[in-house]
């Protein structure tokens, strides 16, 4: 049953719902404004500032992704026979229009909505801050994080406001804020980081928090004593450590938290997947995935949406006394250890990670009969087609790593 229907356009590239409110979603679409390039700052990489800084070139604000909170949303019924509700974005000419037909007709406007703008001078490199990806923090549903096509990632708070003028692009002062037409608002961007270079590839494709770790830091500097974070320091960060892919997914690497102090994150460490043919050549970047088993294993599932191969990586740890009983459960996230390889039947375009059933401490002591479940089992659930004249329901595949 058809219950909501959303005229956006132009047809946004993704649609992300919220971890915690079901009435809440995430439409994540092309940047707005004109002109095209990098919002980040240059030499160092990383910007702790709203939007972040960049060279010279035209000025716009690039509106990335829209909140949108469904109770608030303005609807008509349709005309067919379900009368669902429609709403039209702003779309109609007449606002006194009672319903929707199926003409299709819907703007680039939801009123109430929060946006993510990326604000800022847009340099003349050829390369957009599109969004390619975004998550929600697992600790904290106000922060999210977006990855971009000019190869940074972004972090933002929801429950803070910042004004941006539609015309320059630049953040308003506050004193600047009241009335006027040619502002937007925008949610703030409390950090931008440089991840890799605008070499074409895509820039950054996926990124995943790690809530299954407390801090992300070298082993030299997470063995014995130097692997303890004070208290004070634990709890100055916004997010968990976070995963980040970039080259076409084929690059992984591990980031520390974000925190409150301005700290930036650090990339711990970078493993890359060998592809048998260049990486320009491909059509579909690979998928990446995150789960942490019942036992407290963190895996990153990387899947070949070309060719049958998905490649899980042990994230190694060690352990901290810092913060033992909250989120992490104290443990530090040190880099990969192993790689493990899977060969499938067909290419995979879509997969979920599911935690394995039966895990209590009953389970784990029958782990070891063949018929038992191990207790660290990750299931993989991969949704793949070997030619478009069969079945989805055909096509389905799942594996167990045990």
């Amino acid at each position: 049953e058809k219950l909501l229907e959303v005229r956006f356009q132009p047809v946004p590239r993704r649609i992300v719902w919220h971890p915690f409110d079901p009435n809440k979603f995430v439409l994540l679409h092309d940047g707005a404004g004109s002109g095209s390039g990098s919002g980040s700052g240059g030499g160092s990489g990383i910007n702790m500032a709203n939007g972040g800084g960049g060279g010279g070139g035209s000025t716009a604000s690039r509106t990335i992704a829209t909140l949108v909170e469904t109770t608030r949303l303005v609807t008509v019924p349709h005309t067919d026979a379900s009368a669902h509700a429609v709403c039209l974005c702003g779309g109609a000419s007449d606002p006194n229009v009672q319903s929707a037909g199926n003409d299709g007709v819907g703007g680039d406007e939801i009123e109430g909505a929060l946006k993510l703008i990326v604000a800022g001078p847009v340099g003349g490199s050829g390369v957009g801050v599109a969004a390619n990806d975004l998550v929600f923090s697992p600790t904290s549903a106000r922060h999210i994080l977006t990855t971009h096509e000019d190869g940074c990632v972004r972090l933002w708070d929801t429950g803070s406001r910042v004004y941006v003028d539609a015309t320059s692009g630049h953040v308003l002062a506050a004193a600047a804020t009241a009335g006027g037409d040619s502002r937007d608002v925008s949610a703030a961007c409390l950090a931008t980081v440089r991840v890799t270079a605008d070499d074409g590839n895509g820039g950054v494709m996926s990124c995943r928090f790690l809530p299954g770790f407390v801090d992300a830091r070298p082993p030299t500097a997470a063995g014995a004593a130097a692997a303890t974070a004070a208290d004070d320091v634990v709890a100055s960060y916004l997010t968990p450590p976070f995963l980040t892919g970039s080259e076409g997914n084929t690059r992984l690497t591990l980031w520390s938290p974000f925190t409150s102090t301005g700290s930036p994150p650090v990339a711990v460490r970078t493993f890359r997947i060998g592809l048998d043919r260049p990486l320009r050549e491909r059509n579909i970047p690979m998928i990446l995935g995150v789960g942490t088993t019942p036992m407290g294993q963190t895996h990153a599932f990387v899947a070949d949406s070309e060719a049958g191969k998905v490649y899980v990586l042990h994230l190694s740890s060690a352990a901290s006394s810092a913060a033992a009983g909250g989120y992490g459960g104290g443990r530090v996230a040190t880099g990969f250890d192993y790689v493990v390889p899977f060969d499938t039947a067909h290419p995979i375009y879509s997969m979920k990670c599911c935690a394995a059933a039966g895990s209590s401490s009953s389970s784990a002591a029958a782990s070891a009969s063949e018929e038992a479940p191990v207790a660290e089992a990750r299931s993989v659930v991969s949704a793949q087609s070997a030619a478009p004249s069969r079945r989805r329901d055909d096509d389905d595949r799942r594996f167990h790593r045990r």
